[in-house]
């Protein structure tokens, strides 16, 4: 096939209306060398990075049936599929760069010819999470060419590695966790100092919602891409398919909070007590138990027991969460993220919680070892007295 390959395939994050230069880059850091190719194929959304694929005048054709790139399309798809992993995208030696560089438009072209949502998220958060493990092996300086592509605007800070406008600091830092609230950050003139760190996960932040919005843009790829490919999304249907299942809702038993980890008895726990559990908490125990096979209305009637019940806005976020209301029906968060967000009691953690990376598989281990909970009883058959003896009928 002659011509240039699909536009689902080339269409980068970068658009027309971006600035690519470096402004108020801090004097005296050093900036990558973004024509260099294993650079553009550690960073594939990079302006540069789609010129050289423009460059090298490929076809799609060649993209998709040549064997010299075979590799490349086998690591496209170890792209979509390690982002239904817990792993994520598996890191790559750059023995061949542009192996790597075409990889991310023929995976992204994948996730769009896939046609689920779930997936494009899943991918963005992948993606993002690469990008960020990247970045925090590089020069400081990189990020100062990154940022600008990703929609990141940093500013130079004499007393901090950068700083960011408050108002796109709030865009795009973590909204769930009290270690990000604005009133926590150091803020000076309407803008709030960053460390690297920081400044990297807020990228980390902002390419995902880029990209997001890039899959959402993006036509589907035609008929000789699919048959090229066939095999493997069915695969991806699969993988998702069983990714689903596994945080599909329990219909096997009542709930047994004997079973539940730490995390979420101590989330249990602060219900009851009348404690304010933090929002990020609500939405783990809501989102666990409706995993479980409880009902919004179950659900709701444990949290009315709140200090600061509001039993309309309280339906309203646990018919979110559940998906009565809104496409999407949320799974509860991960270890790794119940830790980020300071909702993991470290302390309370047993031995199962070193054997497992998420609350559900938790309780699914541990209750299995349950003995089978107890039918109810039958209620008691009321004794009739004769009114004429007094004994019992």
């Amino acid at each position: 096939m002659a011509g240039m390959p699909h536009p689902a395939v080339l269409s980068h994050v970068q658009r027309p209306h971006e600035k690519t230069h470096l402004e108020g880059v801090p004097h005296g850091r050093r900036v990558a060398e973004v024509d260099d190719g294993r650079f553009l194929a550690r960073y594939p959304f990079l302006a540069a990075a789609r010129e050289r694929v423009h460059g090298l005048g490929l076809s799609l054709g060649d993209l998709l049936q040549d064997a010299a790139f075979e590799r490349t399309r086998r690591r496209a798809v170890e792209r979509v599929l390690g982002s239904l992993a817990r792993e994520g995208i598996p890191e790559h030696a750059l023995t061949d760069p542009d192996h790597e560089l075409f990889s991310y438009p023929l995976a992204r072209a994948l996730v769009v010819a896939a046609g689920d949502e779930y997936l494009a998220s899943r991918y963005a958060v992948a993606e993002s999470k690469l990008l960020s493990s990247r970045l925090a092996d590089e020069d400081e300086g990189t990020l100062w060419h990154i940022a600008p592509e990703v929609g990141l605007a940093l500013e130079a800070d004499p007393q901090a590695y950068a700083r960011i406008h408050f108002l796109d600091y709030l865009r795009h830092a973590p909204a769930r966790d009290p270690a990000w609230k604005l009133v926590n950050q150091p803020l000076r003139a309407g803008y709030v100092s960053l460390t690297h760190e920081r400044a990297v996960r807020l990228a980390e932040s902002a390419f995902k919602d880029r990209l997001l919005e890039e899959l959402d843009g993006l036509e589907r790829p035609g008929r000789s891409f699919v048959q090229a490919f066939q095999k493997d999304l069915n695969q991806i249907q699969t993988e998702i398919g069983a990714h689903r299942a596994r945080f599909a809702p329990e219909t096997g038993g009542p709930v047994r909070p004997e079973a539940f980890p730490p995390c979420m008895n101590a989330i249990w726990n602060g219900i009851k007590g009348h404690v304010n559990v933090p929002h990020m908490g609500r939405f783990a125990i809501v989102s666990f138990l409706h995993t479980l096979g409880m009902s919004g209305e179950q659900v709701l009637a444990y949290f009315a027991t709140l200090p600061d019940f509001d039993v309309n806005k309280s339906r309203y976020q646990i018919e979110h969460i559940t998906g009565k209301i809104g496409a999407t029906q949320y799974t509860p968060p991960s270890c790794a993220t119940m830790q980020t967000y300071g909702i993991c009691p470290l302390e309370q953690r047993d031995e199962l919680c070193f054997r497992i990376h998420h609350p559900l598989s938790y309780y699914r281990k541990k209750v299995r070892w349950l003995p089978p909970p107890k039918p109810p009883e039958a209620p008691k058959k009321e004794e009739v007295k004769d009114a004429g003896t007094g004994q019992a009928a």
